[in-house]
């Protein structure tokens, strides 16, 4: 036997690599949750013994395979517990283990808000005083969850407190942006598809800029001053909006810093007269083009209308800055987060709250936060009460927007309806060119003729103004006053990504 095929024999037998730290932290959360767990089993077996229960185990919906596993000292605070609780109902059962239906839209999470139940007043979420553990938390802090537990609080906020969101200060700020906006920079000869016009603006501004230039002065690697600059332009606006982009460019490359206004206004310019650089594929559907003079279809003229698009985007985000900052400062939305991440009332139920004390069916929903010690019980509190008075705990909110389809006309200041509009006028206008020529000849009263058709044409222009950009312009108030999601949905804009920040309460 060679030395080598003697050393492979003599080598320890290879085991998985073990992450103590998060075996460990496993361990300690499954204890957790299993303590927790079997106070609510001893609560809800103590209360039924006081009920007289034959079968006070059973009754309690626990398999007597897990209750032989409830410690004497829990059991002991079972009945301390249970004792100062009063009448319930006929019994109480356990809900902790149960689940249901999740009707957030990003969420997965089924375990149940109310961890044991008796009669409709008594749907129980108990938590243990001094408790700083999982188990004391109201939501979980699943992106999902958080963005679930945000828009059922805007759906109750808008249900219950009958407020018109348009004379709120911050909100009305952000509906006068947009709307200003789509009337400034409204347009019926846009030649560029917004999408690939800002891409061909980013594959400049990374390649070939003198922005490049200068970056790659301060930094060596290639790879990092690309992530900048495409983190510069999230930052700007120019793409799509990265809230956290300045902060990460910050670490990206410390030395640089980011530019300003005036310095990327001359990158446009630069990007403009930039004749070693041809634009790509960024032409709207060549049917919409057919009597576009050729010269607008020329390099540069594509790109002053990119410039334009890059612009509109940047203009735009005081807007979500505006609703960001409608969402932190509203302290009615926070109390009713609060409530949606105690009781998981449309989380289970897919309803807005009708205001008062949930009194239905699904037994996942919490009612009741009752409070207890070892002794007995501290504190107790109707859900929709306790988030009523603690919207403190509700410290951050942030929120990202992702557009539809529809956000090319959002970001031209216009709707969804133009795109079927513009073909409209376009024919308007072919068909005004027509029947000039064929009725009133090329070159008699050149003038006057010359004089009339641009009258006429301004005429067709008036009316698509009025009957398009106008009429959505004053729409818009009307669906802001008729709440947040409305607003949101008839604009194409969906809440992808709501980051909800929840102090854990001090039981």
């Amino acid at each position: 036997m060679s030395l080598r095929r003697s050393m492979e024999q003599l080598r320890p037998a290879r085991t998985p690599k073990v992450d103590l730290q998060e075996r460990v932290q496993l361990f300690l959360t499954e204890a957790d949750t299993t303590s927790a767990t079997y106070v609510e089993m001893a609560i809800c077996v103590a209360y039924n013994k006081l009920k007289k229960s034959k079968t006070p185990v059973e009754d309690a919906g626990i398999d007597e395979k897990n209750w032989a596993k409830v410690s004497e000292p829990l059991r002991k605070t079972g009945k301390l517990v249970a004792a100062k609780m009063g009448n319930r109902g006929n019994r109480l059962i356990h809900a902790g283990t149960s689940t249901a239906s999740n009707y957030y839209r990003l969420g997965s999470d089924t375990t149940s808000k109310a961890d044991f139940v008796g009669d409709g007043n008594n749907l129980i979420s108990l938590k243990k005083a001094g408790d700083s553990s999982s188990g004391a938390q109201l939501m979980s802090a699943k992106s999902g969850e958080a963005t679930g537990v945000f828009e059922a609080a805007v759906l109750h906020y808008q249900k219950n407190d009958k407020v018109n969101l348009s004379k709120n200060k911050d909100y009305k700020k952000a509906i006068d942006i947009l709307s200003n906006q789509m009337q400034k920079t409204a347009k019926n000869d846009l030649n560029v598809e917004v999408a690939k016009g800002k891409v061909d603006f980013s594959n400049w501004y990374v390649t070939q800029s003198s922005r490049k230039t200068d970056l790659e002065k301060i930094e060596r690697d290639k790879k990092k001053v690309s992530e900048f600059l495409n983190l510069e332009l999230k930052a700007l606006g120019a793409t799509r909006l990265d809230k956290n982009a300045v902060v990460k460019l910050k670490k990206l490359i410390p030395k640089a810093k980011i530019i300003n206004k005036a310095q990327f206004n001359k990158m446009k310019d630069e990007y403009v007269k930039d004749d070693t650089y041809q634009v790509g594929d960024v032409k709207v559907s060549a049917k919409y083009l057919t009597s576009v003079a050729p010269e607008k279809l020329e390099n540069e003229a594509l790109k002053k209308q990119i410039v334009d698009v890059i612009q509109t985007s940047i203009n735009s985000k005081p807007w979500q800055d505006s609703l960001t900052q409608f969402f932190n400062n509203n302290e009615e939305l926070k109390k009713w987060m609060v409530y949606e991440a105690a009781s998981g009332l449309y989380k289970f139920t897919g309803k807005p709250s009708s205001g008062g004390k949930y009194k239905g069916s699904q037994k996942a929903v919490a009612n009741k936060i009752l409070v207890f010690t070892d002794n007995g019980i501290k504190s107790e509190y109707n859900v929709i009460d306790y988030a009523m008075a603690n919207p403190q705990l509700v410290n951050n909110i942030s929120v990202s927007y992702k557009g539809s389809g529809r956000s090319k006309y959002i970001k031209l200041g216009i709707s969804a309806s133009y795109e079927h509009e513009l073909p409209m006028l376009t024919e308007e206008l072919k068909e005004l060119e027509r029947q000039y020529v064929l009725n009133e000849g090329m070159f008699k009263d050149v003038a006057n003729k010359v004089k009339n058709f641009y009258n006429k044409v301004k005429d067709i222009v008036k009316r698509f103004y009025e009957k398009v950009i106008k009429r959505f312009i004053m729409r818009i108030y009307e669906i802001a006053e008729q709440g947040i999601t409305n607003l949101l949905d008839t604009l194409g804009l969906d809440i992808s990504n709501a980051n909800v920040k929840m102090k854990t309460p001090s039981w």
